[in-house]
């Protein structure tokens, strides 16, 4: 799944607001070609796991992907980050 989140001014404030009330048990700030992102999931459950990344014009892109097993969390989505920022760039 893949999300633009055109309309959310926060950024990636919201998702550190959650995370410091309890949220997102596995939390990791990472940055993607320059632009801060997080890589945050529900720590031991099989659901997705999201990589948000903020940029400029795009305000926020929030990506859910399944982990192939024996992968580190984010892995998958953080891929798939990666080639939509480049995609997205591209075009700019």
């Amino acid at each position: 799944m893949v999300v633009f989140a055109d309309k959310d001014t926060t950024g990636l404030g919201h998702e550190y607001a959650e995370h410091e009330n309890g949220a997102w048990p596995y939390w990791q700030p990472a940055e993607l070609d320059g632009y801060p992102a997080i890589a945050y999931a529900n720590e031991g459950s099989e659901a997705s796991r999201a990589f948000l990344l903020s940029a400029e014009r795009l305000v926020a892109l929030l990506v859910a992907a399944d982990d192939k097993d024996g992968t580190p969390h984010c892995t998958a989505a953080k891929d798939v980050a990666e080639a939509v920022l480049e995609t997205v760039v591209a075009g700019i």
